[in-house]
């Protein structure tokens, strides 16, 4: 800890208690950051965060990928019951939403509200199905986020 940190240690006494949590609060933040390791603790720790920033990068790229990859073609069955905006959001014309062709994508705005209104249970299960493997082995090899999940997990250790 640096001697300003070590100072208001010292001094908590006489602060008012929002002010300690405060302090403590900022203190914590600091050690969290690294501010209290030696110089090559800090390089460690430094490389360790670099290495966690790049697999969470190549995790979130796999992941945006793979659900900008998915559509599903819709029938009018499926989205008899929806409010016009979703019909809106899903045709491949907004001005004449009500016609269609209608597709489906594993946008969040879109995927939730299709879950929400859609009356057909099989093509549900598709969305559900298709949304909770994103990136994983059955996206294939390339697109599996499951090493850069270990990975996570190994530098947060």
């Amino acid at each position: 800890m640096g001697n300003l940190a070590l100072e208001l240690k010292e001094k908590e006494k006489q602060f008012t208690d929002p002010v300690k949590r405060l302090i403590k609060k900022h203190l914590l933040e600091s050690r969290l950051s690294g501010m209290d390791l030696s110089d090559s603790g800090y390089k460690h720790f430094q490389s360790i965060m670099l290495k966690l920033d790049q697999h969470r990068g190549n995790y979130k790229a796999k992941l945006m990928e793979v659900t900008s990859r998915f559509s599903l073609d819709l029938q009018f069955n499926d989205v008899r019951n929806f409010p016009r905006e979703l019909l809106k959001l899903l045709a491949s014309d907004p001005s004449n939403a009500s016609k269609g062709p209608w597709t489906l994508t594993l946008d969040p705005h879109i995927y939730h509200n299709f879950l929400k209104y859609c009356d057909n249970r099989l093509s549900r299960w598709n969305a559900y199905y298709a949304y909770n493997v994103r990136a994983s082995s059955v996206s294939g090899q390339e697109m599996n986020n499951s090493i850069e999940i270990e990975e996570i997990r190994y530098q947060r250790l």
